[in-house]
């Protein structure tokens, strides 16, 4: 079974600030994709495919702009620009799991956007808007 943290954000998230923030975290064979860019960490197996959804227009596809995480504290009234699965390795959970931990943590004091995390878009474990960090569950 495969494990899959998504992580959503808006438009204040400048793409070379992603790249840079997920390469400072460790991340190698960036590749770009017809509607963004894939990725990994070698040292936990921890694999990240970005959509942006400004590209993904510009091919004629309908992409929804909302949040799709469910179970929010409230409703968000921000456009996401920007979904990033982050498919786990499940022999190296922990280190994927630090991983991630490390990612949103150098994406908080990197960049001023809002974003949620979700598993599967189903369970949020924090929330960034125009309140701030809210942490519901540790990653």
């Amino acid at each position: 079974m495969a494990i899959e943290f998504s992580l959503e954000a808006d438009a204040q998230l400048e793409q070379w600030v992603l790249t840079d923030v997920l390469m400072r975290c460790g991340a190698q064979d960036v590749e770009p994709s017809d509607r963004g860019f894939n990725g990994w960490f070698p040292e936990s197996g921890l694999s990240f495919y970005v959509r942006i959804r400004s590209i993904e227009q510009g091919m004629g596809s309908a992409s929804p702009d909302c949040v799709l995480a469910e179970f929010l504290p409230s409703p968000q009234d921000w456009r996401v620009e920007y979904r990033i699965n982050f498919r786990y390795n499940s022999d190296e959970y922990d280190a994927c799991s630090s991983t991630l931990r490390e990612v949103v943590a150098c994406l908080v004091e990197s960049s001023p956007c809002k974003f949620v995390v979700s598993f599967q878009s189903e369970q949020v474990y924090c929330l960034r808007n125009q309140r701030g960090l809210e942490i519901f569950k540790v990653i």
